[in-house]
This record gives structure tokens, C-alpha cells and sequence, in this order.
């Protein structure tokens, strides 16, 4: 069957929305979708901070329901909280909640991975004065450090760098 205007694919966690859709049911009730789109979307809500909903966008979306499979085709940017994969081509296991992308014939793939938010300091408070930091070598900084830095020491066996 061929769906035209706000066409909208759900599932127990998945959102599809596009321009027009494509789709076929098999007799077992599997789903194979083609949504087009300018762009075509989707959303795959997250199971808490550990696991961010998932967003994404491309020209098309072939959505599997059988390998549980997602293939982003065009101008593919797919989105994970606050982390970003764009590339020409993303496929996305629904199930596993995986990517993979591809760039296209001489493209790239550009990601953006976004550090863990700032956990609390586990190193021991530090007590007594903050002094100055010296250079390891006795001499001058180094290129591009600051004569005005200063620094905590803490205990060697905590691992942390110096």
C-alpha cells in the first residue's frame, strides 16, 4: 500500500513520520516500510539518562520490522542525547540500539561524542596552602603553559595524573 501526506509508522517504541510511505505486511505480520521524506523522521524514545531517546532525519527511511533494522538513506543525521553521527547512509539496529554509517562515495562520517557530564571529585580534599606549580624540569614552562597556573598535590596512589 502507498500512503501520501503527514504519514505516520508506530510501534510499541518506534516512531516513523514522513511525506509518503510504502508499506507491506507479511502473513507472520511483519512490517517493511519505505518513508520519504524532506526529511523523513524518526524517534525511538530512551530508557532513562543511561540511555537517551534516540533522533533522526534523512531523505528515506527502509524500516524492517523482521532484522528490527532502520536504514537512513540521504543526508542521514542520526542523534543520541547530546552525541551526533552524520553521514550519507546510517543503519540503525532498533533492538540493539546500534549505528553504523557510511559517508558515501568519497564521504565522510562526521561524529560528535560529548564527554560524561563532570562526575564529583573522588580525589581527597586537599589541605594546607595552594602553591604556585613548578615545572617538572626545574626551568622554564612549557610552550603554551602558564607561569600563572597552580596546582593541588594529591597522594601518588590515587592514580590521578599530575
Amino acid at each position: 500500500m502507498i500512503y501520501l501526506g503527514d504519514v505516520k509508522l508506530r510501534s510499541d517504541t518506534l516512531e516513523l513520520d514522513g511525506a509518503r510511505m510504502q508499506a507491506q505486511q507479511s502473513t507472520d505480520g511483519q512490517v517493511h516500510a519505505v518513508i520519504n521524506g524532506s526529511p523523513a523522521e524518526l524517534h525511538h524514545p530512551g530508557k532513562g539518562s543511561d540511555d537517551p531517546p534516540v533522533n533522526a532525519q534523512a531523505r528515506q527511511l527502509t524500516y524492517d520490522s523482521a532484522t528490527s533494522v532502520v536504514e537512513l538513506t540521504g543526508d542521514a543525521v542520526f542523534s543520541r542525547g547530546d552525541n551526533q553521527v552524520r553521514g550519507q547512509d546510517i543503519r540503525y539496529n532498533v533492538s540493539q540500539r546500534a549505528v553504523e554509517a557510511v559517508g558515501g562515495a568519497g564521504g565522510q562520517v562526521h561524529i560528535v561524542i560529548q564527554p560524561p557530564a563532570a562526575a564529583s571529585s573522588t580525589a581527597p580534599a586537599a589541605t594546607g596552602a595552594t602553591a604556585p606549580a613548578a615545572p617538572a624540569s626545574g626551568g622554564a614552562a612549557a610552550p603554551g603553559s602558564s607561569d600563572h597556573s597552580s596546582a593541588v598535590a594529591t597522594p601518588a596512589s590515587t592514580g590521578n595524573p599530575p
